[in-house]
């Protein structure tokens, strides 16, 4: 029961239930990710994946400097199940429906993402073609 109890617990705030949310949408997700994805400082974050890995919700690996999470529980175990009911309900929020729209835009640990990093190479050649095309034209 006391188990129970401390997993019960633990998702009983909205805070880790948006962090549920998003390690259960990516299967697996670093820590710099979901700061950026939540917007969120990273003290906050680490204390919340902290109660969820204590709770028995979360399980991490590192990879270098950085610690990755994914859900502890196989898919077919009862807590599971209890948490797929309770994630479909929060994903009806505003802000895990946001949540959920920032990790389609993969944010790489350097706090960038592809669209971000994309727009910083993309910039100087497009200023780079609009002088050359100021000059074909003055010619």
């Amino acid at each position: 029961m006391n188990q129970s109890l401390t997993r019960l617990k633990a998702i009983a705030d909205p805070g880790r239930l948006r962090v549920l949310s998003l390690v259960n949408a990516a299967g697996e997700i670093c820590v710099c990710q979901i700061e950026t994805i939540m917007k969120l400082p990273q003290p906050t974050v680490s204390h919340q994946l902290n109660r969820l890995k204590e709770s028995g919700w979360l399980e991490d690996r590192r990879q270098g400097r950085w610690v990755y999470y994914h859900l502890a529980d196989p898919d077919e175990s009862p807590w599971r199940k209890v948490l797929e009911v309770i994630l479909a309900d929060v994903r009806s929020t505003a802000l895990v429906q946001r949540d959920l729209e920032r990790l389609e835009d993969p944010v790489q640990c350097d706090g960038s993402s592809k669209a971000n990093a994309l727009s910083r190479v993309a910039a100087p050649l497009i200023t780079v073609a609009a002088e050359r095309a100021a000059q074909f034209r003055k010619s």
